[in-house]
């Protein structure tokens, strides 16, 4: 059942539960006094004496009988007050502990505890919440590990090139290999592989911010091949 009609449940029973018991206590306080008033049988059945009685009499059974109602009336409002006051401080804390749990749930996962999971319980609303952050803690952490990943790899791609760069340049400088054109291309084909690689980084940073742009264009695949 949700939350909203817990709520509209609430507040129809409180009013029935109100006017029944307002009407109850009204019809209990004012059926002998009329009685008595008036001449009628009361609720045994049962009449008053049979002489007339006297206009002041009524009167002041009349002014008994408000009295009586208004005592019956504030009474009832104070019972209803009472019943909607329990029913509704009970709803609020079956309703707000699943979301406090959440809330509690979502500060230690903010505090760096990744693996925090809601526990769904509660209305419908607040299971279905409590799921879609289970749901987005679940992706978040894959996207990290999967973001881990690349940069590992990043790094030892970056590494196998800039190994090869140091140990030829040490080479050099120590006199273990000559400067020729040979060695001179060598090196560049490796500092070319780094331009290659901070470029795809690049791109892979634009990409994933939005401001890369496709446009679409006709290729050379055999042109390609052929220099792969």
């Amino acid at each position: 059942m949700t939350l909203a009609v817990r709520l509209v449940l609430a507040v129809v029973l409180t009013a029935v539960f109100s006017v029944t018991v307002t009407g109850y206590l009204s019809m209990q306080a004012a059926s002998e006094p009329v009685a008595r008033a008036f001449g009628m049988p009361d609720a045994r059945g049962q009449r008053p004496g049979a002489t007339a009685r006297p206009m002041a009499g009524a009167a002041a059974a009349s002014r008994q009988l408000l009295s009586e109602l208004r005592t019956a009336t504030w009474r009832a409002a104070a019972i209803a007050l009472a019943a909607a006051a329990v029913a509704g401080g009970w709803i609020a804390s079956r309703a707000s502990r699943p979301l406090e749990r959440l809330a509690d749930v979502t500060r230690r996962y903010g505090a760096g505890a990744r693996d925090a999971r809601a526990a769904p319980s509660g209305p419908s609303e607040v299971v279905a919440l409590a799921r879609a952050f289970n749901d987005l803690a679940d992706r978040l952490q894959e996207e990290e590990g999967q973001r881990r990943r690349f940069t590992s790899d990043v790094a030892h791609e970056l590494r196998t090139p800039l190994t090869v760069l140091k140990s030829e340049l040490e080479a050099i400088e120590d006199g273990l290999m000559e400067a020729d054109p040979a060695t001179v291309a060598q090196l560049l084909q490796q500092v070319d592989l780094l331009a290659r690689l901070v470029q795809d980084l690049r791109t892979l940073a634009s990409a994933e911010s939005g401001e890369m742009e496709l446009e679409r264009a006709s290729f050379d695949l055999g042109g390609l091949v052929a220099s792969a």
